[in-house]
């Protein structure tokens, strides 16, 4: 980056100065009373205005005598300056606060710069005061305080000012530090000069991806900037810049070389092939990048297994060879890099081959252009794959018959009977060619029967107590079974029993219980045949005034943990007849209710 900064302090923060001083004051000519100045307004009012000099002693004794022996002009320690030592709030003065002013307005040009300067001396360093300008009753700025205290503290500060359409200049210095301890400070050189508006402009040229800073601006693009700042003296300070960033220069290029070359780019040498980029130093001193695709040709190696007759010649080149065997010869290619040739030569000989074949009668073998279906020796010179070159073969031929069988086969419905990849499930007479052992048609014929599977429905009223058997099972519970039977042809039968009856005989609910914890009959719970029962979905106990005791529902039956011990809520229930109601399913998923009374003893 080229940086401007430091040049703009050094030389343009400023306002350019005219040779032109519309008002100055040192003091130097001034009495201690103030008789021979128009430009101290209120110097009868208070004694905090004096005049100092090394030899003069202020309005308040000798405590402040040496602090401040050096005025700002001469500096020479007889020199005057104005002094102020006693502390007057703004609050009672009519212009609040004023410790030095004009009595009579200067006269100024409208719309013109001006620059209002002084020099402020700390006696004490606390409670510095604070010195804010106005002119014609319009502050310049903020507010201004010396740093430090004594001889050294004189400090310089400066303020600019627009006349606009103003033509007198009423200047006034206000102290707005309105703390009595401290606060004791003295004035010198107040000036108004006429101030022009400095102005500057650069032209700066740079590279691509630099830049200039101006101030606390950057700037990387060509353009015209144009930036204000303010000088010591609080007046703008104009510089105009005229930047150009020269166009950054790319090229690219490609190179192609033979293995165990190079090239070289700037300071860099490359031999691989890839891309490469490099920066290098243009004519206008920037970079210039250039951008290589180099491509590395290899040594070209090309191998070739050439297979000729005997008798053949191969050209390599202006080569010749006919002996079986490796030769290697180097050409110059079309990218004038090396190329090897590899040359691994077969010279073949006569070939001769003897095969025995076997057929089926009607079937034929095909030698080059000949057939043969007949038993025989054949004797027949082919070109052979390997370079085309003659072969003899002789083919010894032996024809194979075929054969016949016959097959009869029952099956039951549903089965199937399988020949070959073929398959039956129909009555009939099928004929199949399948091949022997021997590889030729074998003939198959089959007769098949299929025999229907029987189907059988009974349907019995069971008694009390009744069983029923169906081959081997037996069944004592209404519903609907299915078996199948094998019959005395192996085929299946199938038979439907249909069991009726009351299976409300296969269920037993006592009616009388005494549960008085002597492990006899203390528990009521539903008994059946769980051969017949499922189970039982529900089953409810009401006492005589319809209040139901006793709930239960989906529970096997012979089950003590789902019995009623004739209680209810934890009470155990007086003696008394309760009834009952129970939904039961059945094993062929059919249902009935029951219902029934029980006596409670105790």
């Amino acid at each position: 980056m080229k940086n401007l900064f430091l040049t703009l302090i050094t030389l343009f923060f400023y306002c350019k100065i005219i040779a032109q001083t519309i008002f100055y004051e040192n003091f130097e000519n001034v009495n201690t009373t103030f008789d021979a100045t128009p430009f101290y307004k209120n110097q009868a009012v208070y004694c905090n205005g004096h005049i100092r000099n090394n030899s003069n002693i202020d309005c308040y004794g000798t405590a402040f005598v040496g602090r401040l022996a050096t005025d700002m002009t001469l500096r020479n320690g007889v020199g005057k300056f104005l002094f102020h030592g006693t502390y007057y709030p703004a609050a009672n003065e009519n212009t609040l606060g004023e410790v030095w002013g004009t009595q009579i307005p200067l006269t100024v040009q409208p719309n013109t710069q001006y620059a209002l300067s002084f020099y402020i001396a700390n006696v004490f360093a606390n409670n510095a005061a604070r010195i804010q300008p106005f002119i014609n009753g319009v502050s310049l700025g903020t507010y201004v305080s010396a740093v430090g205290e004594g001889n050294s503290s004189w400090t310089r500060f400066s303020f600019c000012w627009q006349s606009g359409s103003a033509t007198t200049a009423d200047l006034s210095l206000r102290n707005l530090m309105d703390n009595a301890v401290g606060n004791d400070f003295a004035l010198d050189e107040i000036r108004l000069e006429v101030a022009s508006i400095n102005q500057k402009e650069t032209n700066y040229t740079v590279c691509f991806g630099e830049s200039i800073q101006v101030g606390t601006k950057t700037y990387n693009t060509t353009g015209v900037y144009t930036d204000v700042f303010k000088g010591y003296n609080g007046c703008d300070s104009i510089i105009k810049t005229n930047l150009i960033v020269l166009p950054q220069i790319t090229k690219s290029q490609n190179f192609a070389i033979c293995r165990g070359e190079s090239i070289r780019v700037g300071s860099n040498t490359y031999t691989q092939s890839g891309t490469y980029t490099d920066r290098l130093r243009s004519f206008q001193n920037c970079d210039s990048v250039v951008t290589t695709i180099l491509a590395v040709n290899d040594f070209k190696t090309t191998t070739q297994s050439p297979v000729l007759c005997n008798g053949g010649v191969f050209r390599v080149g202006t080569k010749t060879y006919n002996v079986s065997g490796s030769y290697r010869d180097t050409f110059r290619s079309v990218n004038a890099c090396d190329s090897i040739v590899l040359t691994n030569l077969t010279i073949l000989q006569p070939y001769s081959m003897t095969q025995n074949l076997s057929i089926c009668q009607g079937s034929r073998v095909i030698v080059g252009t000949k057939t043969y279906s007949t038993e025989g020796v054949y004797k027949d010179t082919l070109k052979s794959i390997l370079g085309g070159c003659d072969s003899i073969v002789t083919t010894n031929l032996q024809v194979k018959n075929g054969s016949f069988f016959n097959q009869s086969a029952t099956i039951c419905t549903g089965e199937k009977w399988v020949v070959g990849s073929k398959s039956y499930t129909i009555t009939g007479i099928y004929k199949d060619t399948l091949k022997n052992f021997s590889g030729c048609d074998s003939v198959v014929t089959t007769n098949l029967a299929v025999i229907k599977s029987k189907s059988h429905v009974q349907s019995i009223v069971l008694s009390p107590n009744q069983s029923i058997v169906v081959g081997t099972k037996t069944y004592a519970c209404t519903g609907r079974y299915i078996d199948t039977l094998e019959s005395f042809q192996g085929c299946d039968s199938v038979i439907t029993t249909v069991l009726k009856g009351d299976n409300t005989n296969r269920i037993f609910i006592p009616n009388v219980f005494s549960p008085n914890d002597d492990k006899n009959n203390d528990l009521v719970l539903i008994y059946a045949d769980e051969k017949c029962v499922r189970r039982t979905i529900k089953w409810a106990i009401y006492s005589r005034w319809g209040e139901r005791v006793f709930y239960k529902e989906n529970f096997q039956p012979n089950d003590s943990s789902f019995g009623w011990d004739g209680t209810f809520k934890g009470k155990i229930l007086p003696p008394d007849l309760y009834t009952y109601f129970a939904e039961i399913e059945y094993a062929d998923g059919s249902s009935d209710f029951i219902k029934g009374d029980i006596t409670l003893i105790r």
